[in-house]
């Protein structure tokens, strides 16, 4: 069987209390576990910061989806990538690097 995708979101971080060496953990909403986030240094804030921003994931995925589609539409509607600026360019590109990253591993 091939890859099945990421484990549905939304994503919670935790702080396990009692683990020796875990900082922060994140968990789907049922505290099944996704990913343990150890800092190097035993750097406790960067470890939750971590956690924070991995948790955040799936919605940070879809918000690109959404905003590329929105921008794709923009497109096909008579909107012209012409009539985009600089930025438009920009946020167009990043969003589809952001996307193929997130769902391709050799990107």
């Amino acid at each position: 069987m091939g890859f099945m995708g990421h484990t549905p979101g939304p994503w919670i971080w935790d702080e396990p209390s009692n683990w020796c060496g875990l900082m922060a953990r994140v968990c789907t909403e049922k505290h099944e576990p996704i990913a343990h986030v150890q800092v190097s240094g035993w750097k406790k804030k960067q470890a939750i910061e971590t956690a924070k921003l991995i948790a955040a994931s799936p919605d940070l995925l879809a918000a690109c989806k959404l905003s590329q589609s929105t921008m794709r539409r923009q497109f096909v509607d008579g909107n012209a990538p012409d009539s985009w600026g600089d930025d438009e360019h920009a946020a167009f590109t990043a969003l589809s690097a952001a996307i193929a990253r997130a769902e391709d591993a050799h990107v």
